[in-house]
This record gives structure tokens, C-alpha cells and sequence, in this order.
């Protein structure tokens, strides 16, 4: 197995189980030499039989990992942690994770921070999302065939080399309250859309919390704006910010004669926009922007889109989204400096921000501006990195959105 993984593609959004029996995510197409980039999702039980998911496969019980990527940088752009836990009695973070995987740590090609990597002599079994695909839809077995339904729709909507099956399904640990996972690859956003408005299958309405620069922040460009004023939608409970958005968010295909019965869905990009050691990342700040969204089709599978008509409304060197409410001494020259130094040219998105769709349309943005150096050209480019409980910051249409 490890002879045929060392030559094979080694895709985003496909899973392995390592010799010690934990299962974990692929978050790449491109990775280190002799390893995989990885995000842990499950672990076995310690034999008692106490884990929630039971694997068909080996027999195994499992719990999944608990966990977010805790990447609050400095103001030297490296990162304070790398993961954090929410708080989950069924294992103990320490030994799980970090005593496990934090001797295979390398930085991150997408957020330029520390990522966990597993040893390609330490897998034992890769689970490949396009394979599953095939093999489902050629033999329907039985554990699948509630979802037929499901799989005739994105037979007759997809052609097969853009489809895969990710999740509980494609490592065996499906329990009678799993969803069907399909990921979506490449080109094909304009097709994903029409069958999830076909299917009404985006999201009605989705609440988003939002930090957002107040009148006292020292980067705004022009007078001190309200949030109400710049953020279509934005309300306030209390200390809580949030912004009601309807119908931009990818939700799940219900049976309608069981809706315990779901389809959910992934997109994902083939070729990473950046491959791994061929590009060097450098936080400039955080900012607040006004630009048209220019090009989605080629680039939403990999969360990464260009636009256009930007305007910076406001920008400040501090690269950390906390505290941006705060007032602060702060150099307007250098402010005002970079606002003339940066041209944004794209934004990538990350955490739920993913799962929205924009189309050809004007948005506002609000995150951490990033200049990327790639191997083979002379000038850096300009990025906004948005979304996640990673980063912050968020992304939505100008026009009118929420009630």
C-alpha cells in the first residue's frame, strides 16, 4: 500500500487511517516529501467499545476529535498555537493529539502557519472520495441504497469524474444518522448551483457573527463609519453582532419522505492555487474592502477568486482581528501608506465563508492582507484571507440580504 500511495495523487477532501488505527482528512493536493498534510477527524476507542461510530471495516469503535485550528498570529506573523480544543470528555486532548502528531509539524501552504503532517510510511489504508464514488454507484449496496435517489440526481446533473464521496462513507464509519457526502471537483460551480436551487437546498436563512471595525478604529481611511452604514444587515443583541443572511449558504438534499435521510456536499479544487514550496506568505494587516467579485468558475472549488473595483475603506498594520473595536494610537502615514502600497487582486476564503456562493456581483470584505511571493515571478501579489475561526473576518454581498 505504501509503494502504491508514494505514486499516487494524493487529493484534497480523501482520507487515511494511519497504523494506529486514527482516521484523518487530506487538506491538500500538494504536500512535503515522504508526508501527507492532514486534519485528524476520528481516533479509536481504548477497547471498551465506548466510541460512537462503529467502523464496518475493522470493527472498531470510534470517537471524533473535537477540535479548531487556533492560528491567532503576531505581529510577526507566526502562530501563538496550533490547535485548541472545545472541551470533550471523551478523550484527552494532550494525549490524542498533540503527543501523537506534534513531532510531524511543517507550515501550512495555505495559511502559512503550522499544520500537522503524517509520515507516508504511517498509512495504512487511503480512502479515495473518487474510487467510492464509482464503486457505489456501480454495485448499490445495500447501506447505501436509501440514497438512491440522491445518486440518480447527481448521475444525471454530473459527469462521474467530477464526483466523489467523502466522509463516514468513504472510510466505513456511516451509522444510521450519517449523511451522504458527496464532494463536487473543479469546474463545476454553475451546475452545483442550479441543483441546490432546483433542490432547495440552500440555506433559507443563516445567522453569521461578525467582529466589526466601530467608529474608534484607527484604520479607517475616511470619517469613522457605523457598521449598519457599510454591513447590509448587521444587528446587535447585547455585545453579539450578527448579520441574517438568506439563501447564499449550501445546505444539505432532504428525502421528502425521510428527513432523517441527507445528502451534504464539498467542493474542492484538484490543483491548489498555491502549491506547497513554491510560494512564500507575509502578513500586511487587516482591511476592510468594497470590491466585484470578477471570477468564481475557476476558482470557487479552491475557495480562491479574483476581484476586481477595489476599494480600501480602511486598513491597519496590526495583522490580529482581535480587539479591532478598540481605539488606538496609531501613525496615519503608515496607514495611509498602505493603503497606496496595497492592490488587492483576490480573496480566499476559509472556515463557513466556504460554503457561500457570490456570483458575478459587488461584496464587502474584512480580513488579513497577505503579499505572496510565488518562485516564479519577480512581483508579490496581494491576497485578502477571510473567514474561519482561524483568521476572522468575513465576506458578504453589497446588495440587500437579510430581514
Amino acid at each position: 500500500m505504501n509503494q502504491e500511495i508514494d505514486t499516487r495523487p494524493l487529493r484534497k477532501l480523501d482520507f487515511v487511517t494511519d497504523l494506529d488505527g486514527f482516521i484523518s482528512m487530506i487538506i491538500y493536493n500538494t504536500h512535503p516529501d515522504k508526508g501527507i498534510f492532514i486534519a485528524p477527524k476520528y481516533f479509536p476507542d481504548k477497547g471498551d467499545n465506548s466510541g460512537r461510530w462503529y467502523s464496518h471495516d475493522t470493527g472498531r469503535h470510534y470517537n471524533r476529535f473535537e477540535y479548531y485550528w487556533n492560528l491567532k498570529q503576531s505581529n510577526e506573523g507566526q502562530s501563538s498555537k496550533v490547535y485548541d480544543v472545545d472541551k470533550n470528555p471523551d478523550h484527552s486532548y494532550a494525549i490524542d493529539v498533540f503527543e501523537r502528531f506534534n513531532q510531524n509539524l511543517i507550515h501550512d501552504p495555505c495559511l502559512g502557519v503550522p499544520m500537522y503532517v503524517l509520515p507516508i510510511t504511517s498509512i495504512a489504508r487511503y480512502h479515495d472520495a473518487h474510487a467510492k464514488y464509482r464503486e457505489i454507484v456501480n454495485s448499490e449496496p445495500p447501506h447505501v441504497r436509501k440514497f438512491v435517489p440522491f445518486l440518480k440526481k447527481i448521475g444525471d446533473a454530473f459527469d462521474a469524474e467530477h464526483v466523489g464521496i467523502t466522509g463516514s462513507y468513504l472510510y466505513d464509519l456511516y451509522q444510521d444518522f450519517s449523511d451522504l457526502n458527496f464532494v463536487f471537483y473543479d469546474d463545476v460551480v454553475d451546475t452545483f448551483h442550479d441543483l441546490l436551487v432546483m433542490e432547495n437546498a440552500l440555506l433559507n436563512r443563516q445567522e453569521i457573527d461578525v467582529k466589526f471595525p466601530g467608529p474608534s478604529w484607527q484604520g479607517w481611511l475616511e470619517e469613522p463609519k457605523t457598521g449598519k452604514e457599510l454591513l447590509p444587515g448587521l444587528k446587535f443583541k447585547g455585545k453579539r453582532e450578527f448579520v441574517i443572511v438568506k439563501n447564499r449558504f449550501m445546505g444539505s438534499m432532504q428525502d421528502p419522505g425521510d428527513h432523517r435521510t441527507r445528502a451534504g456536499f464539498w467542493l474542492a479544487n484538484t490543483v491548489d492555487v498555491y502549491p506547497h514550496g513554491s510560494f512564500t506568505k507575509k502578513p500586511l494587516g487587516i482591511a476592510v474592502i468594497t470590491a466585484h467579485v470578477s471570477s468564481w468558475l475557476d476558482d470557487m472549488p479552491s475557495s480562491h477568486f479574483h476581484v476586481d473595483n477595489v476599494t480600501i475603506l480602511g486598513i491597519h498594520h496590526r495583522v490580529s482581528i482581535e480587539g479591532i473595536s478598540e481605539a488606538s494610537i496609531v501613525d496615519r502615514d503608515i496607514v495611509e501608506n498602505l493603503a497606496n502600497d496595497i492592490h488587492i487582486s483576490a480573496v480566499q476564503v476559509i472556515g463557513e465563508f466556504c460554503r457561500m456562493f457570490l456570483y458575478d456581483e459587488d461584496v464587502i470584505a474584512f480580513g488579513l492582507v497577505e503579499e505572496i511571493t510565488t518562485n516564479d515571478s519577480a512581483e508579490p501579489v496581494h491576497e485578502l484571507l477571510v473567514g474561519g475561526r482561524e483568521i476572522g473576518g468575513w465576506i458578504f454581498p453589497l446588495q440587500e440580504s437579510s430581514s
